[in-house]
């Protein structure tokens, strides 16, 4: 019987616990959509960086975005890293998101 009153005492501390684990988890994700939301539109691109950013958007691989520019594809990655410095993104749908809000590409509905 004392151990039932031992775990039932435990329970509404644990339920804390995660109820705190999960707000952290929302609160962190909120605050990463809102700093991928607060991309610079403003960045200078050259062109060859727009023509990638286009085929990144457009789901080519490094490889065929390679054949396609003509460039190797170590090139092809450096002009991604490249992008991600110039725009502040972390990710390619960051890239991508920055390409759709600074009218590089077009949003299209899903």
């Amino acid at each position: 019987m004392k151990w039932m009153w031992y775990t039932a005492a435990k329970l509404p501390a644990q339920n804390s616990v995660d109820q705190l684990t999960n707000k952290a988890l929302i609160d962190g994700l909120r605050m990463k959509r809102q700093a991928e939301a607060n991309l610079p539109v403003d960045a200078k691109l050259s062109e060859k960086e727009i023509t990638v950013l286009r085929l990144i958007c457009e789901e080519k691989s490094t490889k065929e975005i390679a054949d396609e520019v003509e460039l190797s594809p170590r090139t092809v990655e450096a002009i991604r890293d490249k992008l991600k410095v110039k725009t502040g993104a972390k990710s390619l749908a960051g890239l991508v998101m920055y390409a759709v809000k600074s009218g590089i590409i077009e949003s299209r509905p899903a």
